[in-house]
């Protein structure tokens, strides 16, 4: 009699209440199937984790990165005392192991300075070298952002180059970092050498005599 009040009839009332039925029987289905999959004795498998490359070096996150390893191509710049290192490290190796021959396995580039590591392909030794050493006035990543700013050239010219010689260049990000520590380090040389020139001209200033000439 509720139903029928409500809905506005016997009819409609009948209809609502096959509904009703309708949606209680599939809940209970639902539940049904929920525990039968709890009471299996299968378990769900685990998702499989496939690895396509090897770790590399921390990200700053602290997440590793997985990078594959490619062999380094194109061209690098290399200093002096950095090749020097680099046979040095080849020919005491020499000595100690019978067939020596060394590969390029990785790179890992900061900048324009690359550290590469060797392998031998005898004894699987491997060691670390790089191609830029301490001993010159700038490393070549603070060279070539001071080449690009002394020369009015600027990032994209600089890019364009590197790239014509096959030489990887800096990213934007590294340029401008580099860019605005030189523009600081070049406003405190300034500003000392101005402060050097106004005591030296005050100095001069009040050793002078005064000469009055009466005309």
């Amino acid at each position: 009699m509720y139903l029928q009040a409500v809905m506005g009839g016997p009819k409609k009332a009948k209809t609502a209440t096959k509904l009703t039925n309708l949606a209680a029987a599939r809940a209970d289905k639902k539940l049904a199937t929920l525990r039968a999959l709890e009471d299996s004795p299968k378990k769900r498998r685990k998702p499989r984790i496939r690895v396509t490359a090897l770790p590399s070096l921390p990200t700053r996150k602290g997440k590793p990165r997985l990078l594959p390893f490619t062999k380094p191509q194109g061209r690098r710049l290399w200093s002096m005392k950095a090749v020097e290192i680099a046979i040095r490290t080849v020919v005491d190796h020499g000595r100690a192991c019978n067939g020596a021959n060394f590969h390029i396995v990785r790179e890992h580039r900061t900048g324009m300075v690359s550290q590469l590591t060797l392998k031998c392909e005898a004894c699987r030794y491997t060691v670390p070298v790089k191609t830029d050493s301490d001993d010159c006035t700038l490393s070549c990543t603070e060279a070539a952002v001071w080449a690009g700013n002394t020369t009015g050239s600027g990032y994209t010219v600089m890019r364009h180059a590197f790239a014509a010689l096959d030489v990887p260049f800096v990213t934007w990000k590294t340029y401008l970092q580099k860019e605005q520590k030189f523009h600081h380090e070049m406003k405190a040389v300034r500003d000392e050498v101005l402060l050097e020139n106004g005591r030296e001209e005050r100095e001069n200033y009040s050793n002078c005599r005064v000469i009055s000439f009466i005309c």
